[in-house]
């Protein structure tokens, strides 16, 4: 089940950890505790990829999509690479113009994390991340679990710190339910329940309050083709070439260890269908604007913008910045807790 995938320039030893079920195939690699690969029944029975990746160690420690990785201490973004935390101001990586993204370029998605236990369908990897580590306070202590039973993948993130601190986790796998090296995701269809989003502006920072998804493209309450923001001259779907938005979820989140669905993506041409369960207040969702043209990916295939879609359940975009969202401090001596699943099915 385990197996060496390569080796870091410093020599250590990077593993994959290959999960099985009769209905579903996961590969996680320990290098950013990232899902490698992910295999489920299409309407004829096929076995199919559904997450975009790489066959190298190499091209993961070269990749700047995060393709399949838990990204920490705090993913997405803080504006000003700043933000001020009982008094005190903390400034972390700008990395991405005068912000910071996913924590610079040493965020956790850039780490070996070490196998804490493992089985069949099972596995659960933890990291530990020192006090002022990318600029954040606190030592934490950080495991990410992924379980599958039958078609069924379980993500859980549990977390702790020495201090207060701010803590986002979140898995950030490309989906293309049509297959991973099958071309565009934009004809695929998705739901989202959510009555409002994050406009940004234009370096993709969430503007002051929250907007209604109403008369808009953003409205994905019912069940829409991806691709349909083309052409509407929206100016939040033109300038991030598809989504790249925070979505505030319906539904209550008291309990953190409750899910309740969110969302569900389907491709019309394997039938493959994902329906998404959660314990987090939002999910960013982006289409793969940025993806490189002509991306050399697994078994040789070539992926390209809108070649795969995110669903990163977790805290909002710049919350540290936002008292008006929900939080994502962390006290000391509180429990970081996340649960997310993903339910896949067909239809014949």
């Amino acid at each position: 089940m385990k197996a060496v995938f390569g080796k870091l320039p410093s020599g250590e030893e990077v593993y994959i950890h290959r999960l099985s079920s009769r209905l579903m195939s996961v590969g996680v690699i320990t290098y950013g505790a990232a899902i490698q690969s992910l295999s489920v029944r299409d309407r004829n029975g096929k076995m199919t990829d559904v997450v975009l990746g790489f066959d190298t160690l190499e091209e993961y420690v070269a990749d700047a999509s995060c393709f399949g990785a838990v990204v920490g201490r705090f993913a997405n973004r803080i504006s000003g690479a700043a933000f001020e935390l009982n008094g005190k101001r903390y400034a972390l990586e700008a990395n991405e113009g005068g912000n910071c993204l996913h924590s610079g370029k040493s965020g956790y998605h850039r780490r070996n994390w070490r196998i804490e236990s493992a089985s069949r369908s099972m596995i659960t990897l933890s990291l530990e991340s020192p006090d002022g580590d990318g600029g954040f306070p606190g030592a934490a202590k950080v495991s990410v679990t992924y379980r599958i039973m039958g078609s069924v993948l379980y993500i859980r993130y549990r977390g702790a710190s020495s201090s207060d601190t701010v803590m986002n986790l979140v898995n950030h796998s490309y989906f293309n339910l049509s297959g991973h090296g099958s071309g565009s995701v934009l004809d695929q269809r998705i739901r989202i329940d959510a009555d409002s989003f994050l406009p940004t502006d234009e370096e993709n920072i969430p503007l002051p309050g929250s907007a209604p998804v109403d008369a808009t493209p953003m409205d994905l309450r019912r069940e829409k083709r991806i691709g349909d923001f083309t052409g509407s001259g929206f100016h939040q779907t033109e300038k991030a070439r598809g989504f790249d938005h925070c979505y505030i979820l319906n539904g209550k989140t008291d309990d953190r260890y409750s899910m309740r669905s969110f969302a569900e993506a389907r491709s019309d041409r394997t039938g493959i269908r994902m329906r998404c369960f959660t314990s987090a207040p939002a999910v960013q969702f982006y289409t793969g604007g940025s993806i490189p043209d002509r991306l050399p990916g697994k078994g040789g295939a070539a992926y390209g913008p809108h070649g795969g879609f995110c669903l990163e359940t977790g805290g909002c975009t710049n919350s540290p910045n936002r008292p008006d969202l929900p939080s994502s401090v962390l006290r000391a001596g509180e429990k970081y807790v996340q649960n997310t699943m993903l339910v896949f099915l067909n239809d014949r």
